[in-house]
């Protein structure tokens, strides 16, 4: 089977956005989206990192701080983390077509509670403005959530809407599903619109928890050998911007040693797929 178009928002893009040397006029502010993730990545040491996901690649560094509250009873913590000039760690495309996900991340060590209070962005060039909220003309405002089991692994992801991928092709007839890189997902062909109740197969399935894992693909566009997904997502809600599902299966390839076991998944609050 073929993914014909997988790979425009899950995959890594090489394009960049380049700025402005006239600084009369202040850029649109960028949407920030900075969090802590618990499912830290390839770190020798137990903990957590924070991250900053925004779309563009800035120039300039651009530096955060922020607020972190303990586990063992000490004193908040403030951290300053500053994203380098030119940073390009592009995950994925942003269908809401204000151009590309660029993800910066800070390894913070252990001892940290969920959540944080922003203090400040700033950047050098003054071009740039920032925003952690939603703008309510050029983005959808609300928060979508996904949470699955993986053997004996959970995982969560929450974000605003804007930074998940949700399209369908008209010319196949097949969806793509992406929230952050926690979750993606691509449909059989031949589907129709979402409706209540309607059962879509999946047999492209990848999610990251400590690493990347799930389905392999072959030359960017063929599942390899070895590798697939009975994945399954059932639609609980339609609504006029967003919609809600299940889902559950097994995931497998030559690259994991056990099968993956997908169980008690749920998706809220997704916005409707994009019409390519």
């Amino acid at each position: 089977m073929r993914i014909l178009f997988a790979l425009f928002f899950l995959l890594l893009l090489s394009a960049g956005c380049g700025n402005k040397k006239d600084n009369t006029a202040p850029e649109k502010k960028i949407q920030v989206e900075i969090h802590i993730n618990h499912n830290y990545r390839n770190y020798g040491d137990k903990g957590v990192y924070l991250g900053a996901l925004y779309n563009r690649v800035i120039a300039a560094p651009v530096t955060f701080k922020v607020q972190l509250s303990r586990t063992d009873g000490k004193p908040d913590t403030v951290i300053t983390a500053t994203i380098p000039a030119g940073h390009k760690n592009l995950v994925h495309s942003d269908p809401s077509e204000q151009g590309i996900m660029n993800l910066f991340e800070k390894y913070i060590g252990e001892g940290y509670k969920e959540g944080l209070k922003i203090l400040s962005i700033e950047c050098e060039d003054k071009q740039f403005s920032f925003s952690t909220d939603p703008d309510p003309v050029n983005h959808l405002d609300f928060i979508t959530v996904t949470d699955f089991k993986s053997n004996g692994d959970t995982i969560h992801y929450q974000g605003f809407s804007d930074f998940t991928g949700m399209d369908y092709l008209q010319s196949n007839k097949s969806y793509a599903f992406s929230t952050n890189k926690e979750l993606r997902v691509i449909s059989e062909t031949g589907q129709p619109a979402l409706y209540v109740g309607l059962q879509i197969k999946m047999p492209y399935c990848r999610y990251y928890y400590k690493g990347d894992h799930g389905t392999e693909l072959n030359n960017m566009e063929q599942i390899a050998e070895g590798s697939g997904s009975t994945v399954v997502f059932t639609i609980t809600r339609v609504g006029d911007k967003s919609f809600d599902a299940i889902f559950s299966g097994k995931v497998w390839s030559r690259k994991e040693p056990d099968t993956l076991v997908i169980r008690e998944g749920i998706l809220m609050n997704a916005k409707l797929p994009r019409v390519q």
